[in-house]
């Protein structure tokens, strides 16, 4: 979760279309949540965070990731949030076990063959291990009109938004092309139709459009390390008042 609050004409949409996302039952399946809160957690604002170096008496929340040195076997999730310990625990090698350190729990996840020596395969093998997520951004528009209203003015805002969502492909269907494909977009249409649905209710973005820009899957080259996976992004237009 970002420590800094979503505030003002930019910000806001963006909170609003996280929230909306995070209403949909069937993102919430894909990421393995039972609520809107647990499943924001895969929603990140314009990014994922990379994993950082591990830090002494720091605050780490649930879902942030570390590594022991710069290149490794294993990443670490945060599994249990809370204050790091005064010195480095002594870090787990083999996928799965946990450490607690002061009152933070990690988890070690085992990256790729042939990403622990790459400090830039290893970004790839990170964003392999968070999957399924998603994330928000501005979009190519934005604007602000002035209209009459009544002895007064006021704004009517309206804009585009960024969606990107991305999801390992199920084993079942990593041999085939069209089951793939159709389970990527069944999945994504599903959760554009109960993201309109909510559209315009209180603490929902107004959204009035999608854009589907572009759905494909990785590369067959590079799935060694980054995985097998689907990406898909969304244009989504909304508008509101003052």
């Amino acid at each position: 979760m970002p420590s800094v609050t979503p505030s003002g004409a930019v910000s806001l949409p963006l909170k609003y279309l996280r929230d909306t996302l995070a209403g949909s039952s069937t993102f919430r399946t894909l990421v393995g949540e039972e609520t809107a809160a647990a499943a924001k957690r895969h929603i990140r604002y314009f990014g994922l965070n990379l994993p950082a170096a591990w830090s002494a008496e720091t605050a780490y929340a649930l879902g942030d990731w570390v590594y022991a040195t710069a290149t490794g076997a294993y990443l670490y999730e945060c599994t249990t949030a809370g204050t790091s310990g005064a010195t480095a625990p002594d870090w787990p090698a083999a996928d799965g076990d946990t450490v607690t350190d002061g009152a933070a729990v990690w988890t070690a996840r085992a990256v790729p063959e042939g990403a622990a020596d790459d400090p830039a395969a290893q970004a790839n093998a990170h964003a392999r291990l968070v999957r399924p997520f998603a994330m928000v951004g501005v979009g190519e528009e934005a604007s602000a009109q002035m209209v009459a209203a009544g002895s007064a003015n006021e704004f009517r805002y309206r804009g585009a938004l960024s969606l990107f969502l991305e999801a390992a492909t199920p084993s079942a269907y990593t041999a085939t092309r069209d089951d793939a494909g159709l389970w990527f977009a069944n999945r994504l249409g599903a959760i554009l139709g109960e993201m309109a649905a909510l559209a315009g209710t209180p603490s929902y973005l107004n959204i009035v459009g999608f854009q589907v820009d572009s759905l494909v899957r990785s590369p067959e080259e590079a799935r060694e390390v980054e995985g097998d996976y689907f990406q898909a992004e969304v244009t989504v237009r909304w508008q509101g008042g003052a």
